[in-house]
């Protein structure tokens, strides 16, 4: 009896994983599709960010990747990400405890590493690379970004 409590303990750790990183590859994914959809450069610049960081990544380590390839790659760097966001989703859980809105995690999680990814863009992509106006627009928006970020993982309130 024992051995099967644990492992329904098991499958209930790794099923809110699991939703977690659901949630996050959804946020992932929402922000490519306005990335690519809305004509308003300043929308766009989350999606464009990631973009920016799997380029940055592959021309670093396999330049000259086919379309097919390139597809599984990039496949392959959101699933990573996605992992990224269910490691802050998990410390937000163990920080703030259990959620009525549970996937309210797995959303901070997302916000948490596209906004990393942002800051990491930032200083290894674009700041060496800059000529002209749209750092200072970046840097702002990943100030801004992070400052949301931090907000949601400092909301201690558990809503209702």
């Amino acid at each position: 009896m024992a051995w099967a409590d644990r492992s329904l303990a098991w499958t209930g750790r790794h099923r809110l994983d699991l939703r977690d990183g659901g949630v996050a590859l959804s946020l992932f994914l929402l922000l490519l599709a306005v990335a690519t959809t809305v004509p308003v450069a300043a929308i766009q610049l989350p999606g464009y960010l990631l973009l920016v960081g799997f380029d940055a990544l592959q021309n670093g380590l396999v330049p000259g990747l086919g379309t097919g390839l390139y597809a599984v790659g990039f496949a392959a760097y959101l699933l990573v990400l996605g992992l990224v966001a269910v490691w802050f989703a998990q410390l937000f859980r163990r920080t703030y405890g259990p959620a009525n809105r549970a996937w309210r995690y797995g959303v901070a999680g997302g916000l948490v590493t596209v906004g990393l990814l942002a800051f990491a863009d930032l200083l290894l992509v674009l700041l060496p690379n800059a000529r002209g106006d749209p750092s200072p627009l970046i840097a702002v928006l990943g100030v801004i970004l992070f400052g949301l970020i931090a907000g949601l993982w400092l909301a201690r309130t558990n809503p209702t």
